[in-house]
């Protein structure tokens, strides 16, 4: 509003703002209210805040795009980086688990190898079974060896079969697919920003190599089945050394008795041809391998053989009483008075006091060659035992035998009698060696003991 000149030296109101405007000598002076005024003054300075910040963007837009994008661009390279290594992670980790993989395909192929050769020697051992002197280590160690990790059997893959290929379900995991193989480009390798930093390892949560002991059930397995074979293995062993050691005292127990009857074991190195008939190649024992258990295994059959032939030869000598009950010697055997001529002579071999009629068996096994009557002997019965060894039973009543029949221990060759030169009913009987007559009293000695041997 326009204020009168009459007005412009009296006082002004406090409401209003008054600007004065003079042009030559004409002067004009407008009031303004105060709201007004502040409002517009607000307002010219927003405006010229807004065209400053115009102008500000104006100059600096493209070094503020260009930062931007090169945030944006270590943003984009730190997740490529992550993501490399997360590829790179798993590569090792498929790597690691190929390995595993292999090693335990490795490790059960020499379990199953392992169990085939035990299997082979269980094999060797059952068939030494019937050799072994009343030892049944074999049957033992084929069903039920004394192992450590007794009671857990043995996966039917590693005693029955061989797999030309393990599947996963076997190794317990299956290998992760490599990841497919990419060039990877140049670029800058910026730090990641605070809030993403960079990951140091990341893989797979929960991995655990199989191999890894006491984490797997897959480890604890193959350890079981390894406790079980080598128990198998220790059972095997300790059969082997028990029936190395049962064939030696055996073979001491029956050289001792040889030794007593006036024999020795060389004798009767040829006591049973189809056991000692034997050749063929000279192929030795491998090293290594199997070769130490071969090697013992040469050395038990040996034993066995060895007590074998003397079991056969002790069966072989005329250890037991040709008669049965008590035995009551009426002459013995060496020099005597005779006594149908009451001079001195030889008495070639015992009699033994029995009835008419009573059964005289045979001592030992052998063939009948001679039955019927010589001389002072009467009715006499002489077998061979072979190895130089005869016996003779004479006075016979009857002959139930024949030349040329074989005959076993017990068997009964004829009935006692006084044939012969003879004063009443008994048996003569002799023991020849090489043709010479024994005291046939050292070998009837053993009568009742010989069973009692046999079966230790």
């Amino acid at each position: 509003m326009s204020v009168p000149n009459s007005m412009c030296h009296a006082p002004l109101p406090r409401s209003f703002y008054f600007l004065t405007v003079s042009r030559g000598n004409r002067t004009r002076t407008v009031a303004v209210r105060v709201a007004l005024a502040r409002t517009v003054m607000l307002l010219s300075a927003a405006f010229g805040l807004l065209g400053l910040g115009a102008i500000l963007c104006l100059l600096f837009h493209d070094d503020l795009v260009a930062s931007l994008m090169a945030r944006q661009s270590q943003m984009q390279y730190a997740y490529e980086d992550r993501i490399d290594a997360l590829r790179s992670e798993l590569q090792q980790q498929a790597t690691r688990q190929t390995r595993d993989q292999a090693s335990v395909e490795t490790k059960l192929h020499d379990l199953m190898s392992r169990a085939f050769e035990l299997e082979g020697r269980n094999a060797v051992l059952a068939s030494l079974a019937p050799r072994s002197l009343a030892l049944q280590a074999p049957r033992r160690v084929a069903s039920d060896p004394p192992a450590p990790g007794a009671g857990v059997p043995l996966p039917k893959a590693v005693l029955g079969q061989r797999p030309a290929t393990l599947p996963p379900s076997v190794i317990g995991f299956a290998p992760l697919p490599p990841a497919p193989d990419e060039t990877p480009s140049p670029k800058p390798h910026p730090e990641a920003d605070s809030d993403n930093p960079r990951p140091e390892a990341v893989g797979p949560v929960g991995h655990v190599s199989a191999l890894e002991p006491g984490r797997t059930s897959l480890s604890r397995q193959l350890a079981t089945v390894t406790d079980t074979l080598d128990g198998v293995e220790q059972a095997q062993v300790g059969a082997l050394m028990h029936m190395g050691s049962a064939a030696r005292q055996e073979t001491a127990r029956l050289s001792a008795v040889l030794d007593d009857v006036g024999l020795t074991p060389e004798r009767f190195r040829r006591v049973a041809p189809a056991a000692t008939d034997v050749g063929g190649p000279f192929v030795p024992l491998p090293e290594a391998g199997d070769g130490a258990f071969g090697t013992a295994m040469a050395k038990v059959q040996s034993s066995l053989l060895a007590a074998a032939h003397l079991r056969h030869a002790v069966a072989q000598v005329p250890l037991v009483s040709p008669v049965g009950g008590s035995i009551e010697v009426t002459s013995p055997f060496g020099a005597r008075i005779d006594p149908f001529l009451g001079r001195p002579a030889l008495h070639t071999g015992v009699d033994l006091r029995e009835s008419f009629g009573v059964g005289a068996k045979a001592t030992a096994a052998g063939r009948v060659t001679f039955a019927g009557a010589l001389g002072g002997y009467g009715n006499m019965v002489e077998i061979d035992h072979g190895n130089g060894l005869a016996t003779r039973y004479a006075h016979l009543e009857a002959i139930l035998v024949s030349v040329g029949q074989t005959v076993a221990r017990g068997d009964v060759v004829g009935e006692v009698g006084a044939t012969g030169r003879a004063t009443g009913p008994h048996l003569h009987y002799e023991v020849r060696i090489d043709g010479e007559p024994v005291d046939p009293m050292r070998f009837i000695a053993w009568n009742g003991r010989i069973a009692a041997l046999s079966a230790q």
